[in-house]
């Protein structure tokens, strides 16, 4: 892949992560408690008070982003939206002090995943959301349905192949066992831990060996 590829690519990406916050922001609403005089707007907060910001709202205003319920990744492409319009961190001096670590982890986890399969959601219908304390998250658990998977020796290449016949995934946990079980099949991790046993016993009596000590196989006396 070309650079200038790599570049389009990981700057797409980086528009469907940003999409996703905007229709779903992991807290919705973050809350600010007035410790003293503050004028909002035409309103005069009094000490004691708590503001809530809806990012939820917000960040679905036609006015701010036309069609607002539909997925547009394309919208973060090319000018940055206007500031405290995308808000799915909080804003400010006092915004969510793992948000660049939370995108980082975004990032990397969806290019491994795009890089080793192709993905399908399990159900074609939008899928709803849950709240969890003061996060939200998918209702039906993101379930996805694996239909390629790379090799495990060409995991990072671009060559993808069929699914074997255990690769519906219903999730991580799922995904692993299918991968597992199908590795296991294809004898490839077994291949794997033999040929480093069989290197870490030339190691060790070459290891001896240079000691000038005889090699005892294990359980010799």
């Amino acid at each position: 892949m070309s650079p200038s590829n790599v570049h389009a690519s990981e700057e797409y990406l980086g528009a469907v992560v940003s999409e996703t916050l905007r229709l779903f922001p992991p807290v919705p609403v973050t809350m600010r408690h007035v410790n003293q005089p503050y004028r909002l707007g035409v309103y005069e907060i009094e000490p004691g008070i708590l503001i809530a910001v809806n990012s939820y709202s917000l960040q679905r205003r036609p006015d701010l982003w036309p069609e607002p319920d539909r997925f547009l990744p394309e919208r973060f492409l090319g000018e940055p939206p206007a500031k405290y319009t995308w808000n799915p961190f909080g804003g400010g001096a006092r915004h969510c002090i793992g948000r660049s670590f939370a995108t980082t982890e975004i990032h990397v986890v969806l290019r491994t995943l795009l890089r080793q399969a192709r993905l399908a959601p399990a159900d074609p219908a939008d899928e709803g959301i849950v709240r969890h304390g003061a996060v939200i998250s998918p209702s039906r658990g993101a379930r996805a349905v694996l239909l390629e998977r790379a090799p495990v020796t060409e995991a990072t290449g671009d060559r993808l192949t069929p699914a074997p016949a255990l690769g519906l995934v219903s999730h991580a946990r799922g995904g692993r066992r299918a991968g597992h079980q199908a590795d296991l099949q294809a004898g490839r991790r077994a291949d794997h831990q033999a040929d480093l046993r069989a290197d870490l016993r030339a190691d060790r009596q070459a290891d001896l060996r240079t000691e000038g000590r005889p090699h005892r196989p294990r359980g010799s006396r």
